[in-house]
């Protein structure tokens, strides 16, 4: 695989789990502010929805517990 390719894809990656996280969020009527508890910002919480930054998987484990 090319590394362009190999980006391309993990962007697609960041982008679906991002849709997933702000759907589920969605769902239980969970808003970005409450997220406050885990100490992320408002704008890091938008990014990661965005699939603009990478979410890590122990980030992922917070934001689920």
């Amino acid at each position: 695989m090319r590394t362009d390719e190999a980006t391309n894809d993990m962007r697609s990656i960041n982008r679906e789990i991002g849709a997933r996280l702000w759907s589920t969020r969605q769902v239980l009527g969970i808003r970005q502010q409450n997220l406050k508890k885990i100490r992320v910002s408002f704008q890091q919480i938008q990014k990661y929805e965005k699939g603009i930054n990478r979410l890590s998987a122990g980030m992922l484990v917070k934001i689920c517990q």
